[in-house]
């Protein structure tokens, strides 16, 4: 008996210390020392690889940053480069210039680049791989002490996201154009502020804009041929809007934008599917409204916060072209507009009463048009109180 319990205890003993060695070997493996990478000096000028090559042999100084551009590949599709990784180059820290990764056939990722925590602007172009950012982790600003700076992905054909992109809040730019694959922004979630704007075209696969969601201002919001874009809901912390341009042939409404107060224009256009502005109920002001071609909107009475439409050059408003509007309702709070009114081409507009009061006020002075709608008041017959049929 004695001997059976030695044995037991034994055992037992045996498989704790197992246990503690495989956790302590665990531990080791999953949290390993970092390795510090020792760098020598900065590279002077622009740093143009065009082949793996090249890379290779840059890879060998162990340069600490670049003081000018780094190009990797071509710059113009008169060639393509051979290059497949650029791992090699994680000395460098500091990017004084523009980062242009383009015509890279076989490059998957920007592994490599791990340590950069600082650029001018970064341009991805024609890297036919490419499906994120991956290897941009540790990129904590883009642009000047004074400004950030700008961020194109250009026509590469499998790329689906930003994920990989680092902890930057400040851009001045952001471009997103003929990337097919592109399905939405997940991995700029640091983004608060987008200095000049946000710039989408020719994005057929761009279904959300989930990865937005931490920004705060933009001073432009520009999209057009994104036709599967159903909702601007992924911008949800959106306070600050300048300009906007939407021609979106999804979207039904422009929920999302609630919290924005004020933009400096307002265009939308070329959005068939679009219902109402529903979205755009807290806009106190802007400098242009303009609504046109949009086959199904019924409404614009979300606009009833707006009051003021001025601006530099005086403020416009243009309707044209919407063949089921019926009422002007939602611009009967309009206390100034100091530039031009067109409204015409709306084949089922029938009521102009909510710019009664505001023409009564006469805080007008420009070109007003109404013609080709089915009903056409003129600016007297609106103030007389007959403004709709």
């Amino acid at each position: 008996m004695k001997k059976l319990l030695l044995a037991c205890v034994a055992m037992l003993a045996f498989a704790c210390s197992s246990d503690d060695d495989a956790k302590k070997q665990t531990e080791i493996v999953a949290d390993p020392d970092p390795v510090p990478v020792v760098c020598n000096g900065d590279y002077e000028g622009n740093a143009v690889l065009t082949s793996q090559a090249e890379v290779d042999a840059f890879a060998d100084n162990n340069y600490c940053g670049v003081n000018g551009d780094l190009i990797i590949g071509y710059t113009d599709d008169n060639g393509a480069s051979d290059i497949t990784s650029i791992e090699g180059l994680e000395s460098i820290k500091t990017i004084s210039g523009t980062v242009t990764i383009s015509n890279n056939p076989e490059l998957a990722n920007f592994k490599g680049l791990n340590n950069v925590e600082q650029m001018l602007n970064l341009n991805v172009i024609k890297n036919n791989k490419l499906v994120n950012l991956t290897g941009l982790e540790s990129l904590k600003a883009i642009g000047s002490s004074t400004s950030g700076g700008e961020v194109t992905v250009y026509s590469n054909p499998l790329f689906v996201n930003f994920q990989g992109f680092g902890p930057v809040t400040q851009l001045s730019e952001l471009w997103l154009i003929l990337n097919p694959q592109a399905t939405d922004f997940k991995g700029l979630e640091h983004l608060e502020t987008i200095l000049r704007g946000i710039n989408i075209y020719s994005s057929d696969a761009l279904v959300s804009l989930e990865g937005l969601s931490g920004l705060k201002h933009t001073g432009s919001l520009n999209v057009e041929g994104a036709p599967l874009l159903g909702s601007l809901q992924g911008m949800a912390n959106i306070k600050e809007i300048g300009a906007m341009y939407l021609n979106i042939t999804a979207l039904k409404n422009l929920k999302g934008l609630e919290k924005v107060t004020t933009m400096t224009s307002i265009l939308v256009a070329g959005s068939p599917l679009l219902i109402t502005l529903e979205g755009l109920q807290n806009v106190k002001s802007t400098r242009e409204l303009s609504i046109g071609g949009n086959l199904k909107l019924t409404s614009i009475a979300h606009l009833s916060a707006l009051t003021t439409i001025t601006g530099n050059n005086g403020g416009t408003v243009i309707i044209v072209d919407n063949p089921l509007l019926q009422s002007l309702d939602g611009l009967q709070n309009i206390v100034t507009c100091d530039g031009d009114i067109s409204i015409w081409g709306n084949g089922a507009l029938v009521n102009f009463c909510a710019l009664k009061d505001f023409l009564e006020i006469g805080n007008f002075s420009y070109k007003f048009e109404i013609f080709a709608n089915i009903f056409n008041p003129t600016r007297d017959e609106i103030i007389a109180g007959n403004c709709s049929q």
